[in-house]
């Protein structure tokens, strides 16, 4: 034990004069956190979705108007499978489908009938967890505002029916990278 203590004071001593690993010791440390932190946050912009509003009401179109135009980049269209297969070969993340009667179904819901629950179709990647967060953060905010605008309550009880499609060029290092670098 005797040994182990002198050997220790010894290594200590060494390392408390080399300014060197003093500096590798902490300096890195803090330069490698920096660089995480750039490389791993930031702001998501222009994430391509399509909106496919089968209702095509008032309360739609607004939902819709708040949708974040910096964050979301939107475009428009009807048929649904279509979308999805522009989901499927990576062209967007996701598609949002306003089904018939949704307005008429929140509007039931809001007026007190919890035997309705209103839904919005969502097909997505989710082979990025930041933007899939993003989407789901951006949609549940423009949903909040819009009935606090409309109704003035603060409720989000819009259900999400979820189709999850992961794109083709998706591959097991998109998932293991994050989990490698961290470990």
């Amino acid at each position: 034990m005797k040994r182990v203590l002198t050997i220790t004071k010894k290594i200590l001593w060494q390392i408390k004069n080399d300014k060197r690993t003093i500096g590798m010791i902490i300096v890195m440390p803090v330069i490698l956190m920096y660089l995480f932190g750039i490389s791993f946050t930031g702001q998501v912009e222009g994430v391509k979705v399509i909106i496919i509003d089968q209702d095509n009401t008032n309360l739609t179109k607004s939902i819709i108007s708040n949708f974040n135009t910096t964050t979301l980049s939107l475009s428009y269209g009807n048929n649904v499978s279509q979308a999805e297969n522009e989901v499927q070969d990576g062209e967007v993340w996701a598609v949002i489908v306003f089904p018939k009667g949704f307005s008429e179904n929140l509007e039931k819901r809001l007026a007190g009938n919890k035997l309705i629950t209103p839904y919005i179709n969502i097909s997505i990647d989710k082979s990025s967890p930041t933007i899939t967060q993003t989407i789901y953060t951006d949609i549940n905010n423009a949903l909040s505002n819009t009935i606090k605008e409309k109704y003035g309550i603060n409720a989000t009880i819009i259900s999400f029916n979820q189709i999850v499609i992961y794109g083709k060029n998706v591959n097991i290092t998109d998932y293991i990278t994050d989990g490698m670098i961290g470990f």
